[in-house]
């Protein structure tokens, strides 16, 4: 195993800036977790932290400062092959595999990309455990759950992805039920990934969250790598905390996207031509809302695997709720050493966005779906929350 290396860390900040966090990197080997260096000069680090899908980072390292150090800088960055974890005032924030690495001759550093664990998870095929003999024939192997809750599937999908030789990434799933059970099966011949499936678990009616993670471990040189499992919903819904503009927030975007809108969908189960079962609900006629002024929009959905007629018309009032209007998911820009500091919150907690100006007066619940944080010497710590508009 390679000595571990410690180089300076990165901290942000400028003169005048309010404070200083301080970054730092460690870099591990994938498969055994063992460390190869701590303390990685990572500078121009960008990081995103992701609910129900793949968080990423990205950051230069000084090949020059790694070789002085004594590590070999092409086999330490070698995707795939290592991990890297970003630790902010000595608290883990982030861990993800490399899975790209772009060296520049002229600058003598490279580039490194990062993924948490959705995109491991992406590459794997769901499959039965080989303990319970299945088939030769891939194609008609059968992982089947019925009746059990949506986080004991989440659970199970996570284990069975990490069954086999160099498949262990020692990913430890959150305890706990949602109380909502579900009824799943992945067949050999679909050859369907694990990620997906987790991100379609959390997209259904009342489905629960799932996110990559890292928590500290007392007395280990590493953090242990977690997989957050809602029941159903990752976070507080009473958190206190408010992002407003001209206090604590300097800058937001308000982007209204009403491609998704719609007020009457057709819900389309599993059948053929004129045996198909379709399900159609109006916002108005169905609901009772008042649609007066807004012109008519429809949508049609597919559910494969449905036959139900209650369950095409769950389905259809639960895409009528999101498809309510413009969907707003709002940029905010704020500055890393004023509260709300990064890690104080987590992705998933409820918000308060307010702001007033010539554009508009807000002052909406929202849900924190993901966080962006870019760290430069000159701007310090800048941290962009993603806010999403929620009812009540």
């Amino acid at each position: 195993m390679t000595a571990a290396v410690q180089l300076s860390a990165f901290e942000t900040g400028s003169p005048g800036a309010l404070a200083v966090a301080r970054y730092s990197a460690v870099l591990v080997d994938t498969l055994t977790d063992a460390v190869a260096a701590v303390d990685l000069p990572l500078t121009r680090l960008r990081y995103r932290l992701a609910l129900n899908d793949t968080g990423t980072a990205d950051g230069v390292l000084d090949v020059r400062a790694m070789a002085a150090a004594g590590l070999a800088p092409a086999e330490a960055t070698e995707p795939v092959r290592r991990t890297c974890y970003l630790y902010r005032d000595a608290q883990p924030i982030f861990g993800g595999q490399v899975t790209a690495s772009d060296y520049d001759d002229g600058t003598e550093t490279v580039v490194l990309g990062l993924s948490d664990w959705f995109w491991v998870l992406d590459r794997r095929v769901i499959m039965p455990d080989p303990a319970t003999l299945p088939p030769a024939n891939v194609a008609e192997r059968v992982v089947a759950f019925v009746g059990v809750d949506q986080c004991a599937i989440v659970r199970e999908l996570v284990r069975l992805a990490q069954i086999g030789d160099a498949r262990d990434l020692k990913l430890v799933c959150s305890t706990g039920n949602s109380g909502v059970l579900r009824d799943r099966t992945y067949y050999g011949y679909e050859l369907r990934n694990t990620g997906t499936s987790l991100r379609q678990l959390a997209d259904v009616i009342d489905g629960c969250d799932v996110r990559m993670g890292v928590t500290y471990r007392e007395g280990q040189a590493t953090p242990e790598r977690t997989v957050l499992i809602g029941t159903p919903l990752l976070g507080s819904t009473a958190s206190g905390l408010v992002w407003e503009a001209g206090s604590n927030v300097y800058g937001y975007g308000y982007p209204r996207d009403a491609s998704e809108h719609a007020d009457r969908t057709y819900s389309v189960g599993d059948g053929a031509e004129t045996g198909t079962p379709i399900v159609v609900r109006d916002r108005a006629a169905d609901l009772g809302e008042d649609t007066a002024g807004w012109p008519a929009l429809d949508a049609v959905d597919s559910y494969s695997s449905v036959t139900d007629p209650e369950t095409l018309r769950e389905h259809g009032d639960d895409q009528l709720g999101r498809r309510r209007g413009s969907r707003v998911v709002l940029g905010v820009s704020a500055a890393g050493a004023l509260d709300p500091v990064v890690g104080s919150f987590e992705i998933g907690q409820y918000a308060r966005f307010v702001a007033a100006n010539r554009f508009h007066d807000v002052d909406v619940n929202t849900r924190i779906v993901g966080l962006d944080v870019e760290i430069t010497e000159e701007a310090g710590e800048v941290v962009k929350p993603l806010l999403m508009p929620v009812k009540g």
